[in-house]
């Protein structure tokens, strides 16, 4: 099947799940910083902790949640988008990975969360590739693909 055919639903798919995934997190870090904070093993001890939680697990996702549902929207922008993701999923599989290898794994979740976040990392790689594809010949958006 040529990547024109599935390559840009899919990548759109990706982008639309994971904004409202990001969007949905972001309204709860953001609302009940503390009950939220408690359900992936933080502990916060002031006004200051219960701040930097909400901003960022709250406002930083929210703000990647609607600029990821934005790119799945407009032709143009699902390259850079299906990008971000593979960076943004890249790197907190990296982060969490090099956590669970120095210190093991603490309770069920953040296992859980590693997988999650290497299967958008190898989603997101797909995605790109068969965007690379493009419709049925070696030039796609990225470029020559050789």
């Amino acid at each position: 099947m040529s990547g024109a055919v599935w390559a840009a639903p899919f990548a759109r798919a990706l982008l639309g799940i994971t904004g409202a995934l990001y969007v949905s997190l972001g309204l709860a870090f953001a609302l009940e910083p503390v009950a939220w904070a408690a359900k992936v093993g933080l502990s916060l001890d002031g006004p200051g902790s219960v701040t930097e939680v909400r901003a960022f697990y709250g406002g930083l996702e929210l703000g990647l949640g609607a600029l990821f549902v934005l790119c799945a929207l407009r032709r143009a922008w699902i390259v850079p988008g299906v990008l971000g993701l593979l960076c943004t999923y890249g790197g907190l599989a990296a982060g969490r990975g090099l956590s669970l290898l120095g210190s093991g794994p603490h309770g069920d979740l953040q296992p859980k969360l590693v997988a999650v976040e290497l299967s958008g990392t190898a989603l997101s790689a797909l995605a790109l590739w068969a965007l690379a594809r493009g419709p049925g010949d070696a030039e796609g958006p990225l470029g020559a693909v050789g």
